[in-house]
């Protein structure tokens, strides 16, 4: 018996139309006719990237819209010419909800926790040691045994050093999340971007961190970092806006920058080849607590985020 009697098998152009199905692969994705991968692909934009590499694909994991049920399948395809692939897909759904995002929320807070603890390191540790190097560099100066020049220049870079490692223990884990709340930790955050960046940020919240469990507080400061992240480093704007606001039964988050925008197909495809965090970090983490996130670019005119998450899971917890 043939693999492709009894696999989804399918033969695909480089544009995604499906050249030659098997039933097994029609009963999949509930169509008796052959279709495009465009049509329902919700990651088309990776699948495209590696059909552009031509390297074939290697199990990778694609999500598909099927009469508006998201389908998780892993494919294996290989070039059978330079414009046609053939391969197998096989429905991972149930899994991948299952162990899958499980293994994911662990591996996420797992990193979270590490963060946590390097942060806090950094600051007890190596922080006090410097704080203390300093302190003996200022002894020696009033002993006026050595060059004051010399010993300005060793309490400078000290200096220097105890406020990178400062500013990078806030940025692993700031402990006014844990300590006074999101909102306060939020603000501390988009104050300081602010004032380092020279962007006009302005913040405008409406929510009772009541309804905010401990795991979504910290997504939600991750997703306002990395957006604010990628808009002080590549977006050129003069102006962003942040807005956190509970409407109902969910939160929504609104960030807007009237920077140079971008391409996302492109930037998409680049972020994936270079295996790079960023907005596939982003959309990982909103897509793992059962949220929503859509991103608007447009080139000279600014980008938008719009993130929404679900808030009676945690209303009943």
């Amino acid at each position: 018996m043939m693999i492709e009697e009894f696999l989804p098998y399918f033969k695909m152009d480089i544009n995604g139309n499906i050249l030659e199905a098997n039933i097994p692969f029609k009963v999949i994705f509930n169509t008796s006719k052959n279709t495009n991968l465009k049509d329902i692909c919700l990651d088309w934009n990776i699948l495209k990237a590696f059909i552009e590499q031509k390297i074939g694909i290697e199990g990778i994991i694609l999500r598909f819209s099927i009469n508006r049920q998201k389908l998780y399948t892993k494919i294996f395809a290989k070039y059978i010419d330079n414009s046609i692939l053939e391969g197998v897909i096989i429905d991972i759904t149930e899994s991948y909800k299952g162990k899958g995002s499980a293994f994911s929320k662990l591996l996420i807070e797992a990193q979270e926790e590490e963060r946590k603890r390097i942060s806090r390191e950094l600051h007890d540790e190596v922080g006090q040691t410097l704080i203390a190097i300093k302190m003996n560099l200022e002894f020696l100066k009033r002993q006026k045994k050595i060059a004051d020049s010399f010993l300005d220049e060793s309490i400078t870079l000290v200096e220097k050093t105890i406020n990178q490692i400062r500013d990078l223990s806030l940025e692993l884990r700031p402990s006014m999340l844990d300590d006074i709340g999101l909102i306060s930790a939020l603000k501390w955050y988009i104050s300081r971007q602010k004032d380092r960046s020279g962007i006009n940020i302005s913040f405008d919240c409406d929510f009772s961190e009541e309804n905010v469990s401990k795991e979504l507080a910290v997504n939600i400061f991750r997703i306002v970092q990395e957006a604010l992240t990628n808009i002080v480093r590549h977006s050129e704007a003069k102006n962003a806006y942040v807005e956190i606001k509970q409407r109902d039964k969910s939160l929504d988050i609104f960030i807007n920058d009237d920077g140079k925008g971008f391409d996302l197909d492109k930037v998409e495809k680049e972020l994936y080849k270079r295996k790079a965090l960023g907005i596939l970090g982003m959309k990982e983490r909103v897509n793992l607590i059962g949220g929503e996130i859509t991103i608007d670019s447009k080139l000279n005119v600014g980008t938008t985020i719009r993130v929404r998450f679900p808030l009676t899971s945690y209303e009943e917890c």
